[in-house]
């Protein structure tokens, strides 16, 4: 038997609130200040309370079991509210509810107070990124992120950039005949994935803006974007804003820098960025290139002919004074490269990817090359990381190059050793290489003789060559030292910091590629 009485078990202070991210609405219930003796009947019994409210003009209602208890305040949670009716449910103003307790006391009631049904303006997105494709006639921004709840109606949307304080719009504009996710009318928030803007479909002034926008990007890689939006609610005229920070940029199409395979170290004294630069021999040798680290804030670049760049292993970017405090960042950084392709003054391609980087163990290493033996003097970092790594030793690989002349097709390889270099925690250690730790293959030609002949040759041709390369790596540390010792001028680079492996235009040897039996 239902009781149909004109009672309710709780005041009239009702509250209702809606948990945006996890589709989920909280009811507050309080006693009643007079509780009916019915009430306090059914003390501790299962209840259901059901959340009604108006779809085209039908009374609909989602429902939860509870609990219910006559002598204490009670959180009733209704979990897992399917998005459709969540959002059509908190774009109205007014609902109520119904309670059944133990299938028998049945009452109605209306909520004081309904809070956060409307708009997180804080977090309507998550993640939001900026894909582009910089150049040609279907170039484009593509902001992208995953949508959290919001009620939004007529949303207005712009992309902008800040340049000397001022923000600067893109216009976004609705496109019916996008596919699923992306922008278009009517919105729908939970189901637009990214918004474009088609430079093509923009009128003079908007490309203008869109050009101006990539000219400071080219300058800044870390130029402050956001996407902003303005809206109204059900039942308002009331025009409100969100602003969202764009938290990633990259290129939408890397068809070289895939291929390339980067890999970036750095080192007290920059970056050296590494990657199978071969694969840009397919391009016009003619064009010009721009690259770009971007990293922790700090950008740094260089310019360089494709040709050359297609014959290289890594390229090295230089602090603009050495940096010792880098080597104490923890792992699992990345740095952001940006590959950018000119004809003259034009640019006509640009790519970019997040690398990640390897922290060196080592300020730096120098080279000492006598009849006998070569000899690798480390400068440690003595942290606690770089102890551990090396704590059961890591084989290191030492190639010593000449390029006999102007060409780099006359490199030769002289000697190619490994050897298990532990870390010491002190200022500079020395490790020695001989005839038990050479091996018979190279990256280039081996130079004729055993160690020892060949270990007398390059010091004998080492003065007429045009360059002396020595490469000293491993899966953490690339060094390429220009400079060499020789046995009797050794002592003089003890008192130093040493000379920091890497060139601006040099080769590194990437341990995958030179010694795979080191994988």
């Amino acid at each position: 038997m239902l009781f149909a009485i004109q009672l309710t078990c709780f005041n009239q202070y009702a509250e209702l609130e809606g948990i945006n991210q996890q589709l989920q609405f909280n009811v507050y219930f309080q006693p009643a200040y007079s509780i009916d003796s019915k009430c306090v009947a059914f003390n501790n019994s299962k209840a259901v309370v059901y959340l009604q409210y108006l779809d085209a003009g039908a009374v609909k209602e989602i429902t939860s079991e509870f609990q219910y208890y006559s002598d204490r305040n009670l959180t009733v949670e209704v979990k897992s509210v399917a998005n459709a009716t969540f959002q059509a449910m908190a774009l109205l103003s007014r609902l109520a509810y119904k309670v059944n307790i133990s299938g028998q006391l049945e009452f109605p009631g209306s909520f004081y107070r309904i809070q956060n049904t409307q708009a997180n303006i804080s977090n309507c997105w998550s993640d939001l990124q900026l894909k582009y494709l910089r150049v040609g006639p279907g170039a484009y921004l593509s902001l992208e992120a995953q949508p959290n709840f919001c009620a939004i109606r007529d949303p207005v949307l712009e992309f902008q950039y800040l340049v000397s304080g001022e923000w600067h719009s893109i216009e976004i504009k609705a496109n019916t005949s996008t596919g699923p996710g992306g922008f278009k009318f009517p919105y729908v928030h939970l189901d637009t994935k990214f918004y474009q803007v088609f430079k093509d479909q923009l009128n003079e002034s908007q490309q203008n803006e869109f050009n101006m926008f990539f000219e400071q990007f080219t300058i800044d890689r870390s130029l402050q974007l956001r996407m902003q939006m303005h809206y109204t609610t059900a039942g308002s005229t009331l025009i409100k804003q969100i602003v969202s920070q764009v938290l990633v940029t990259q290129s939408d199409n890397n068809q070289y820098l895939e291929n390339i395979k980067v890999r970036s170290i750095v080192s007290s004294l920059g970056f050296d960025v590494i990657g199978e630069f071969s694969q840009l021999a397919d391009i016009d040798q003619k064009y010009k290139v721009q690259l770009q680290v971007l990293f922790q804030q700090m950008q740094l670049e260089l310019y360089n002919d494709l040709y050359n760049l297609a014959q290289m292993l890594s390229i090295t970017f230089y602090f603009r004074e050495e940096n010792i405090s880098v080597l104490q960042l923890p792992d699992n950084l990345q740095m952001q490269f940006f590959f950018v392709i000119y004809d003259d003054e034009t640019i006509i391609h640009e790519e970019s990817v997040f690398v990640d980087v390897i922290i060196s163990c080592f300020t730096a290493m120098n080279i000492i090359v006598s009849r006998s033996e070569t000899s690798v003097v480390v400068f440690p970092t003595n942290t606690e990381r770089c102890a551990k790594l090396y704590s059961n030793g890591l084989p290191i690989y030492v190639e010593q190059v000449l390029q006999l002349d102007k060409t780099t097709v006359s490199r030769t390889t002289f000697q190619a050793m490994l050897k298990e270099l532990k870390f010491e925690p002190r200022q500079f250690y020395k490790l020695e290489l001989g005839r038990a730790n050479a091996l018979t293959t190279s990256n280039f030609t081996l130079a004729e003789g055993d160690f020892y002949q060949r270990q007398k040759a390059y010091i004998s041709k080492a003065k007429s060559s045009t360059m002396t390369l020595t490469y000293v790596t491993n899966n953490f540390e690339f060094f390429n030292n220009l400079d060499i010792a020789f046995e009797d001028t050794a002592t003089l680079l003890y008192p130093t910091i040493g000379i920091f492996g890497g060139i601006l235009i040099g080769i590194i040897i990437y341990i995958s590629i030179v010694t795979p039996n080191l994988q």
